[in-house]
């Protein structure tokens, strides 16, 4: 990889984004490799990501993204939006041994099992892994997982199975909220930056910690997401999935489903297969090595996602991934 280059691109994308953030469909700028009929070269590139590709022909000269930036060449991603129309049948997507989730109760918690805060329907994400900070032992996911976009108590309770997968409470009763990273919406003129979507729920009784991801098994370590690397996650709608990252150094605008929109520094594009519920999931590498934290999914075919480097998640909230 040309280095010079590619500082030159993240620059961009960390940086010198406004112009190309401020064009009609995009939603977000990083660095990947250049696609020319649908094939990946070897040449780095300005990623411009957009809700969908629109003609030529429908934008005037002042509204197009340019084919080069700063004598970088730039590159249209299509990304989707959070509105996904269902194309399952387009093709077979679901590689582990679970085609319809994991919506089971499990003992002890594994990644990519469902949990919800009590009381609640619609609200079911995903186990990421178990952490440990001091000599405590949490479940580690989304705040809007295990947050509700700011609004839940510390001390919520949760349980696993979630409340769409016939959890009970007191009897499933896991964890409760014990800290959270805040997110910092879009509000008029203000634009505050965001970098991770990440809370932890301190699990109730120690006997419930697990190393394991579903599926996978242990997690190996931690490690820096690497451009075009195969990936896989396991999520309780979608199961086991596996792709490639896209895109990194991501600057994006999220659209949440609270109507709410989120600005990110440094996130990473992935083509890999999700769906609603996926959110909290923990993206690996080929050596099972946690890269990721997954935070938002869409695109066509479900086949799109935006994940957090696990390095700043950890960082923030003063984690360790528990690796036994």
């Amino acid at each position: 990889m040309n280095s010079l280059l590619s500082s030159a691109i993240l620059d961009i994308s960390r940086n010198d984004y406004h112009y190309l953030m401020r064009l009609p469909h995009v939603v977000g700028v990083g660095m990947g490799y250049k696609c020319i009929n649908e094939c990946m070269t070897n040449e780095l590139s300005i990623h411009v990501l957009v809700e969908k590709k629109v003609s030529s022909d429908s934008l005037n000269c002042c509204s197009m993204i340019p084919r080069d930036y700063k004598n970088i060449k730039t590159d249209v991603i299509e990304v989707g939006s959070k509105n996904r129309e269902s194309t399952e049948n387009s093709e077979n997507v679901f590689l582990g041994t679970a085609p319809t989730g994991l919506p089971q109760r499990k003992r002890p918690l594994e990644g990519g099992y469902g949990i919800s805060v009590i009381n609640s329907t619609n609200s079911t994400g995903t186990i990421g892994c178990v952490v440990t900070r001091g000599s405590k032992y949490y479940v580690l996911s989304n705040n809007h997982v295990l947050a509700g976009y700011n609004d839940f108590p510390i001390g919520a309770k949760f349980i696993q199975p979630g409340g769409d997968d016939k959890g009970k409470y007191p009897e499933d009763f896991v964890a409760t909220l014990s800290d959270f990273i805040p997110l910092y919406f879009k509000s008029g003129s203000a634009v505050p930056e965001n970098y991770v979507d990440a809370a932890i729920a301190e699990i109730t009784n120690p006997s419930l910690k697990s190393n394991k991801i579903a599926l996978v098994g242990a997690i190996k370590g931690v490690a820096a997401p690497v451009l075009n690397e195969n990936i896989k996650k396991v999520g309780t709608t979608s199961g086991l999935t596996k792709g490639k990252i896209v895109t990194v150094g991501t600057t994006a605008n999220v659209k949440y489903d609270n109507g709410k929109t989120a600005f990110f520094k440094d996130q990473v594009l992935a083509g890999l297969y999700n769906k609603g519920g996926d959110s909290g999931s923990i993206i690996l590498n080929e050596k099972d090595e946690a890269i990721g934290l997954l935070m938002s999914g869409g695109g066509p075919n479900y086949k799109t996602c935006i994940f957090n480097n696990i390095q700043n998640v950890l960082k923030a909230l003063k984690i360790n991934i528990y690796l036994k």
